[in-house]
């Protein structure tokens, strides 16, 4: 009797912490989501300008942007290279494909150069691309 309800008790324990542990992925997908929206989508706005002109003609600020659009594109790819994001919803909220269509984009000679390959120490996001071209 007490070992059933030990069992009992271990497998609500399980329950539970699987339940919490989706729960969380998902408040963290909305959570980037309404990142994205509410901060990185002006700024993802102006680096697709950015990336259709010569690199050369950009100035600093226009570099930081890109950067800082890229660094942000990195957190959201180890999170879901680690499974620590909801997938399913990273990909019916397209941001699975913001990340796709940015990182060939960034990761030209050209661009390397101007940003002193800090594309190169975008690793997540170089799996994340690799894992979805596939």
């Amino acid at each position: 009797m007490v070992l059933s309800f030990i069992g009992g008790s271990t497998v609500a324990a399980f329950v539970t912490r699987c339940l919490n542990w989706r729960r969380e992925r998902i408040e963290l997908t909305i959570k980037l989501t309404h990142d994205y929206l509410d901060t990185y989508y002006s700024l993802h706005v102006q680096v697709q300008i950015l990336l259709a002109q010569q690199p050369d003609s950009w100035s600093i600020n226009d570099t930081t942007h890109l950067i800082k659009l890229g660094n942000w594109f990195e957190i959201v790819s180890a999170l879901y290279n680690t499974n620590n994001v909801d997938k399913s919803l990273i990909k019916r909220m397209g941001l699975d494909g913001l990340i796709t269509e940015f990182y060939p984009a960034v990761n030209t000679p050209e661009v390397r150069q101007q940003l002193e390959d800090t594309v190169g120490q975008w690793k997540e996001m170089q799996v994340f691309f690799h894992n979805k071209k596939d």
